[in-house]
């Protein structure tokens, strides 16, 4: 075989080098220039943010109507009794005044 310059090894490793070459100049390319995704999209997250917000305000909104309503019975109750205490302590005055009253006139 005579040496005419050109062998077949020699295509097959300048191919190889050639394809490899081509692919990371094309991956480069792609990451240089190509559309990146990015996942989750910010808009979709926002908007489930935004209606997460809102369940949880509706939810808070609700929770507080509750709570106001059960302060405002507690109040009435508190105001009911301290009343019915008064009404006592007075009773329990005008007792202790005929007492004395009647323990004097014993003594005499």
């Amino acid at each position: 075989m005579e040496d005419s310059g050109i062998s077949i090894t020699g295509l097959t490793i300048g191919g190889a080098a050639l394809t490899a070459l081509g692919g990371m100049v094309g991956a480069w390319l792609r990451a240089r220039y190509g559309r990146t995704e990015i996942t989750p999209q910010p808009l979709e997250v926002r908007d489930a943010t935004n209606r997460a917000l809102q369940e949880h305000m509706a939810d808070n909104r609700s929770d507080h109507s509750n709570l106001f309503s059960r302060i405002s019975h507690t109040e009435q109750r508190i105001a009911s009794v301290e009343a019915s205490q008064k009404a006592q302590e007075r009773q329990l005055d005008r007792i202790e005044t005929k007492l004395d009253e009647a323990l004097k006139e014993r003594k005499k």
